[in-house]
Order: C-alpha cells, then structure tokens, then sequence
C-alpha cells in the first residue's frame, strides 16, 4: 500500500461512494484552493484507490454528500475534485397512457430521483456564462446516469422545465438548465 493509502487509513475520513452496492473507502478532503467562486460548495481530496471513484459518482462523508466532477490516479490512490451536494430533486417525463376503455391520455411519470448541485442564475452568472439560455432560472448538475432529456420535468420545491442538457463539458456530469415550468 502506498503512503498515500496509510495515511488514508490511519488519519481519513470514513466515506461511502453510493452506487449499488456501496462502496466503503477513506478520503481526506479540503476546500478548494483554486476555486474562482463558491469556495463554501467546491472541495478537493484523496480517496483509496481501491474505491474506483469516478466522475458523476456520488460519495458521503458523515452526512454531507459529494457529486464527484474529476478523478487522477495520484501516488497510487485517486485525487478528486468535487462539489457539495445542496439540491434534492425528481424528474418526470411526460408519457402517454392508454386506459382500459382505450383513452390516450398524458401523465407525468418519475424517471429519476437524486440528489445534485443547483445554482440560482444571477445577473453576474449570466455575464460569466454567455451559453446561458435567456429563460434559464437554475442550473443543476447531476450525474449523467439519471439520463435526462430536454423538455423533462425537475421538481425541487417547484416545476422546473429542462431546456438544455450538456453531458459534454464534465465527464459523467449532465449540466442541465431549468427554466420555470408553466405546463399543468
């Protein structure tokens, strides 16, 4: 074992990595240095390698989750760069239904539920991120599993429309944008 992974052990935090079956490991973790904005959410460390940590997983350290963005193989353990988990939310999808009597009708069924990173858009967001759509309310990242499309519906305390989904700019992230939800 490296020195990396005894002091993990020795000196870590106990984490788990939730995917299915959970994954018991040690991480060490600290605020960010280099982070421009948001020092509070985004946070960096150490986790055993044996772990298999990577981008999109989702990883607890006590009661505080993670939504892992990037991992490197470091000094035979793995260096990750995360954000802290602040939005639980479902998604739906609206699905046609045919009932007994053979009626079509439309129906919001739950496709996903998670947990993820939302961030309100702010005037100085949006001059920082010319790619933002002009209805965008939130952005929320999540991981690519869940499989979101545009036009889905995200419930976080409201309706949200999903109007963009990026899955390129963070391996195993999906960026997506939320606009208001105005549909019954």
């Amino acid at each position: 074992m490296s020195y990396a992974g005894t002091f993990l052990k020795a000196a870590g935090h106990p984490c788990t990595v939730l995917r299915d079956p959970p994954v018991e490991s040690f991480v060490s973790k600290r605020k960010a240095s280099r982070s421009i904005q948001k020092g509070e959410f985004f946070w960096e460390g150490l986790i055993l390698a044996d772990s298999n940590l990577k981008s999109g997983d989702i990883f607890q350290v006590g009661n505080t989750k993670y939504l892992t963005h990037y991992v490197n193989n470091n000094s035979g353990e793995l260096s990750w760069f995360a954000v802290k988990v602040n939005v639980d939310f479902t998604a739906k999808r609206l699905t046609s239904i045919v009932d007994e009597e053979g009626n079509v009708r439309e129906e919001w069924q739950v496709v996903a539920e998670g947990v993820g990173f939302g961030e309100v858009v702010t005037a100085a967001l949006r001059q920082a991120d010319p790619g933002l759509l002009s209805s965008t309310k939130l952005i929320l990242q999540i991981p690519k599993s869940h499989q979101i499309k545009k036009m889905d519906r995200v419930v976080i305390n409201e309706d949200y429309q999903v109007d963009s989904v990026d899955n390129i700019l963070v391996k195993g992230i999906a960026r997506l944008q939320l606009a208001e939800d105005l549909r019954p």
